[in-house]
């Protein structure tokens, strides 16, 4: 195992709306992730399309973009 990587030191529940939690990762680098199964669900639970939303993001960070969208 690579020593570099970060590792999950935490993980709580985030309530979004009273039919939507998802998981929350605090890792030992100070980012939080959330696991691609809970972004999914959240992605459903909005009627986004995951993949769309990432190519949205990838596409704003190569453009030097700070703003989420």
């Amino acid at each position: 195992m690579n020593e570099d990587l970060p590792t999950v030191i935490a993980e709580n529940n985030l309530t979004l709306a009273p039919d939507l939690t998802i998981k929350v990762l605090m890792l030992s680098d100070g980012n939080r992730t959330i696991p691609e199964v809970e972004m999914q669900r959240a992605c459903e639970w909005l009627g986004v399309n995951l993949s769309t939303l990432q190519a949205m993001t990838l596409t704003n960070q190569r453009r030097g973009g700070d703003e989420f969208f």
